[in-house]
């Protein structure tokens, strides 16, 4: 288990039954991961929606290695 969803754990008071709770917490990450995913613009001429993109990219990469989530 990741060790930054063990200390959330531990601050929200839950101890019993951990494989659920981890897997709880693991959907959680992963649906925040695919909501910023969602933000995806689709390429275009726009040098900005490339940057938007890039940015988008690196905040999904950044979410699953800080919550050890695979991909």
């Amino acid at each position: 288990m990741n060790t930054r969803i063990k200390e959330l754990m531990e601050q929200a008071g839950i101890f019993e039954n951990q494989y659920t709770t981890e897997k709880f917490a693991e959907l959680i990450v992963r649906e925040c991961i695919n909501e910023v995913e969602g933000l995806q613009i689709l390429q275009s001429a726009l040098d900005s929606s490339q940057h938007w993109n890039r940015a988008i990219a690196h905040t999904t990469l950044h979410l699953k290695e800080h919550f050890g989530v695979e991909a």
